[in-house]
């Protein structure tokens, strides 16, 4: 595989990752609890909706 191969493979892996954890913004009405993310002083949890 050529390098600019895998830039485009990183970049669409960068943005699918992104539009994931921003999933709470994006859909309001979606069905989510707390997700643990990891951060610099350890993990945060953050909590969404949880809509019926």
């Amino acid at each position: 595989m050529n390098q600019q191969i895998i830039h485009i493979l990183m970049l669409s892996l960068l943005i699918i990752v992104t539009i994931i954890s921003a999933r709470p913004q994006f859909l309001p009405s979606a069905n989510y609890d707390c997700i643990a993310s990891p951060s610099l002083n350890g993990y945060s949890t953050w909590c969404g909706y949880n809509q019926k």
